[in-house]
Protein backbone atom coordinates (compact mmCIF):
# COMPACT_ATOMS: atom_id res chain seq x y z
CA UNK A 1 0.00 0.00 0.00
CA UNK A 2 1.28 3.35 -1.08
CA UNK A 3 1.70 6.07 1.52
CA UNK A 4 0.97 9.18 -0.80
CA UNK A 5 -1.24 10.00 -3.16
CA UNK A 6 -1.91 12.15 -5.76
CA UNK A 7 -4.91 14.67 -6.74
CA UNK A 8 -5.33 16.56 -10.09
CA UNK A 9 -7.89 19.43 -10.41
CA UNK A 10 -7.74 21.79 -12.93
CA UNK A 11 -4.64 20.77 -14.68
CA UNK A 12 -2.45 20.85 -11.68
CA UNK A 13 -0.99 17.99 -9.50
CA UNK A 14 -1.20 18.05 -5.55
CA UNK A 15 1.06 14.89 -3.59
CA UNK A 16 -0.09 13.91 -0.41
CA UNK A 17 2.56 12.02 1.51
CA UNK A 18 2.50 10.50 5.22
CA UNK A 19 -0.90 8.93 4.80
CA UNK A 20 -0.51 6.76 7.55
CA UNK A 21 0.76 9.18 9.51
CA UNK A 22 -1.42 9.26 12.94
CA UNK A 23 -3.12 12.78 13.92
CA UNK A 24 -5.32 11.65 16.57
CA UNK A 25 -3.60 8.90 18.56
CA UNK A 26 -6.76 8.42 21.21
CA UNK A 27 -8.75 7.91 18.14
CA UNK A 28 -6.02 6.19 15.66
CA UNK A 29 -7.13 8.38 13.06
CA UNK A 30 -4.70 9.31 10.47
CA UNK A 31 -3.76 12.30 7.96
CA UNK A 32 -5.30 10.13 5.24
CA UNK A 33 -8.60 9.64 7.54
CA UNK A 34 -8.79 13.19 7.20
CA UNK A 35 -7.96 13.52 3.85
CA UNK A 36 -11.14 11.22 2.85
CA UNK A 37 -13.12 13.23 5.13
CA UNK A 38 -12.24 16.89 3.45
CA UNK A 39 -12.63 14.77 0.10
CA UNK A 40 -16.12 13.51 1.37
CA UNK A 41 -17.18 17.23 2.25
CA UNK A 42 -15.64 19.09 -0.66
CA UNK A 43 -18.71 19.43 -3.13
CA UNK A 44 -20.62 20.64 -0.66
CA UNK A 45 -17.83 23.16 1.22
CA UNK A 46 -15.42 24.42 -1.85
CA UNK A 47 -18.16 26.84 -3.39
CA UNK A 48 -18.76 28.30 0.13
CA UNK A 49 -15.15 29.17 0.65
CA UNK A 50 -14.23 31.05 -2.88
CA UNK A 51 -12.97 34.22 -1.82
CA UNK A 52 -12.80 33.94 1.63
CA UNK A 53 -9.69 35.01 4.10
CA UNK A 54 -7.29 31.92 4.44
CA UNK A 55 -6.41 30.88 8.09
CA UNK A 56 -5.72 27.33 8.69
CA UNK A 57 -4.45 26.17 12.43
CA UNK A 58 -1.62 23.35 11.58
CA UNK A 59 -0.67 20.22 13.27
CA UNK A 60 2.74 18.91 11.65
CA UNK A 61 3.26 16.46 14.28
CA UNK A 62 -0.59 15.15 15.06
CA UNK A 63 -2.94 16.79 17.51
CA UNK A 64 -0.59 16.58 20.70
CA UNK A 65 1.99 18.55 19.04
CA UNK A 66 3.37 21.71 18.49
CA UNK A 67 1.27 23.89 16.13
CA UNK A 68 1.27 27.33 14.45
CA UNK A 69 -1.47 29.22 12.36
CA UNK A 70 -0.83 29.86 8.54
CA UNK A 71 -2.70 32.92 7.80
CA UNK A 72 -1.38 33.22 3.78
CA UNK A 73 -1.94 30.74 1.28
CA UNK A 74 0.91 29.78 -0.06
CA UNK A 75 1.41 31.31 -3.81
CA UNK A 76 1.27 27.97 -5.20
CA UNK A 77 -3.02 27.58 -4.09
CA UNK A 78 -4.75 27.42 -7.17
CA UNK A 79 -7.65 30.37 -7.31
Amino acid sequence: MSDERTFTHAGRELVVRNLSKVFWPDDGLTKGDLIAYYETLAPTIVPHLHSRPFTMKRFPNGIEGKHFFQKNAPKHMPD
